[in-house]
């Protein structure tokens, strides 16, 4: 497992005094005895300013020492590497000096404060005039070992005079402005869009590598999921990005990044609620936080706030530490020749942030659907006990193998190679589950190993779930498709509400009660294709249960999943999903089993901005691990053997989740 990598944060203002009475030595030693092997530290701030004598940039006015230039030397001395900090889509020193250079989100509407802030439109002269000139300049004095480019809105929908003459110049269009919300030219706009993007990190990284071929280079968010594309340097190279602080989304990005290759950066930092003494952080806290990371193995990246003395704030060497023991503890039971063993692959489409063919990428106007369908997915999958890896869309091919199940939901569309690898992997025996819609093809046709021809909206607005009915039936909501099967059988239909009919028109549907008849339009179908199968679950289900899901929406969906995969290798019984479960095979012998407790958190999970805090122990959760096998186990977690006993193919192995993780280790009994 990659060692913890070190962030030390220092956006300023030019009011600030920088480096009064610096500690750099003790900052770095501190790092380096807490087992930190790389530091991202800065170089230049979103405010505009540099913590170096520079040529070519703004140097800080009250900075009182060569903050990158001495933080490099003395990470080398301690056997570190120092990547340094630019920000690459905010300048507000260039914005205010270069108006021309602003981004404008709509014409004339830019981003620029009097002192800190301004949207930068990397595709102007800025490029080459001032961020190459201090890039390269920070290479040459300090020989730094990479550079930690922070996108945040660089490469966002710009219409400033350059950008309407490149699009037009190419397109023989005039940019579509935001007002133009149905402007036919958007889906010109996207993919030209996304090419400049492609085109300006290969240049970047071209440009640096021709001069420092070792250099590192990571665009921060850039091929996480928020930006899930495989632009230049991901699929070869380490990801990062920094999800929001609380459940489940660090799980959410550290599942998806020990997909890739060579893993990635899950980089923590919430303003004003950092992790040194400042706001109080609870052991707890960093603990549970680190666990998430560490359970997929991936590596954190520490988003400290240093006092602009440059030294440590007070409470970020005690941090380092609890964080270097937890790391230590991971490493030690998950050791580099494990290998992933998940019965699901939840599969994060490129259209859920770009639409069909690349359409809507970067468009002003794309909102965040796809949160809905990726938080519930996610959510039913830990409560339906499953081990399962969050994997987007470009790293499909090395994460598809037999004996897993593809769920696809909310997808606007698939790539024709995701589509091949799909049709090739349910021909040879693959199951996949498609929910909420069927995805389209570039040639705008639906996948033919579906067996659904096409797929209109309907009328209705929600279902009411077939089953034992206790309380009533369950809510749905969401758009219902009217299908036409090329193949596909119907496996069971919903019932609709009272009065749908006649409620159509209405811009609220009102959620009348259920009708006593069955809808026409099924709500399960599936095609056998091949050797496999293709489910389609027409209904909202997966999105609606984002928003707090109702406990009958979780056993009919448990049910639903336990129906497409009815022998899973192994699963977690009880607990809710607030006991989350990793599963690794162990090349030399048997297997090990991560278990995390998430701690109770039956909240809604569209709320996208906040912080977890655990002050108290984390609630004991029984819980029955169940694993499928012909022989007989040895169960150890820790030095203590578990009981376990037979039912059917598994072995059921009673835990008691009475801290925030657990290893399971599991060994044949051979005769």
């Amino acid at each position: 497992m990659k060692p913890i990598i070190w962030s030390f944060g220092m956006q300023s203002r030019p009011m600030f005094h920088v480096g009064k009475n610096p500690d750099i030595e003790g900052a770095v030693k501190a790092a380096a005895k807490a087992g930190m092997k790389d530091a991202v530290i800065f170089g230049k701030d979103h405010t505009g300013l540099c913590f170096h004598p520079t040529k070519w940039g703004i140097q800080h006015p009250n900075t009182k020492i060569d903050l990158t230039g001495e933080m490099t030397k003395a990470l080398h001395k301690y056997n570190m590497r120092a990547l340094a900090y630019f920000n690459l889509g905010m300048d507000g020193e260039m914005g205010r000096r270069h108006p021309d250079w602003l981004q404008e989100k709509a014409p004339g509407k830019t981003l620029v404060t009097a002192d800190h802030f301004a949207d930068i439109c990397v595709f102007h002269d800025y490029r080459d005039q001032y961020m190459y000139p201090v890039i390269m300049e920070m290479f040459e004095k300090y020989d730094i070992d990479g550079i930690f480019l922070d996108t945040m809105s660089a490469f966002q929908y710009c219409c400033c005079p350059k950008c309407r003459e490149a699009f037009e110049k190419e397109m023989h269009r005039p940019l579509p402005l935001p007002d133009e919300k149905d402007n036919p030219d958007w889906k010109l706009y996207g993919p030209w869009q996304y090419q400049r993007t492609v085109d300006f990190m290969a240049e970047v990284r071209e440009t640096i590598l021709s001069k420092y071929p070792d250099a590192e280079i990571l665009f921060n968010h850039i091929g996480g999921p928020g930006y899930p594309y495989a632009l230049p340097g991901i699929e070869t190279g380490i990801v990062s990005c920094d999800p929001p602080a609380f459940f489940p989304w660090i799980s959410i990005y550290s599942s998806y990044l020990s997909s890739l290759e060579h893993g990635g950066d899950i980089f923590i930092e919430r303003f004003a609620r950092g992790w040194g003494d400042r706001c109080d952080l609870e052991d707890r806290t960093l603990k549970y936080k680190c666990a998430a990371i560490f359970a997929h193995r991936q590596r954190y990246c520490v988003g400290d706030r240093m006092h602009p003395d440059a030294r440590l704030a007070d409470g970020s060497a005690h941090a380092m530490d609890v964080i270097n023991g937890v790391w230590k503890e991971f490493n030690r039971a998950l050791p580099d020749r494990l290998n992933r063993k998940d019965d699901f692959l939840f599969l994060m489409p490129e259209s859920y942030r770009c639409g069909t063919a690349k359409q809507k990428y970067a468009s002003p106007n794309l909102n965040s659907e796809y949160y809905g369908p990726m938080l519930g997915t996610f959510r039913m999958l830990l409560d339906g006990g499953y081990s399962f890896q969050t994997v987007p869309e470009f790293a499909l091919e090395r994460n598809l193998a037999a004996g897993k199940t593809v769920i696809i939901t909310g997808a606007e569309s698939l790539t024709e190679k995701t589509n091949c690898l799909l049709k090739e992997f349910v021909r040879k025996g693959g199951k996949i589950l498609f929910a909420g819609n069927i995805p389209v093809l570039e040639d705008g046709t639906l996948p033919d190993y579906c067996g659904i021809s096409s797929a209109k909206k309907s009328l209705h607005t929600c279902i009411y779930l077939p089953g034992k009915v206790k309380y009533g039936r369950t809510l749905v909501r969401g758009t219902l498709w009217e299908l036409e099967l090329s193949g596909a059988k119907p496996l069971m239909y919903g019932f609709p509400q009272d009065y749908a009919e006649e409620v159509k028109d209405s811009p609220y549907p009102y959620y009348n009660a259920a009708s006593k008849n069955e809808l026409d339009i099924p709500l399960l179908t599936v095609n056998r294709y091949g050797k496999g199968s293709v489910y389609f679950l027409n209904c909202g289900l997966m999105e609606d249960y984002s928003d707090t899901a109702l406990p009958a929406q979780m056993e009919w969906g448990k049910k639903l999943l336990r129906k497409i995969m009815p022998e899973p290798s192994a699963f977690l019984e009880g607990g809710s999903g607030n006991v989350e479960l990793v599963s690794y095979n162990d090349q030399k012998d048997g297997m090990t089993f991560v278990l995390l407790n998430h701690g109770g958190r039956e909240n809604s999970f569209r709320i996208l901005f906040g912080t977890d805090h655990i002050t108290d122990p984390q609630p004991a959760y029984k819980v029955d691990l169940m694993i499928r096998s012909d022989a007989d186990l040895q169960i150890q977690c820790g030095k203590e053997e578990l009981s376990c006993m037979r039912k059917g193919k598994y072995i059921s192995v009673p835990v008691v989740m009475d801290s925030t993780w657990k290893f399971i280790k599991v060994k044949e009994i051979r005769s």
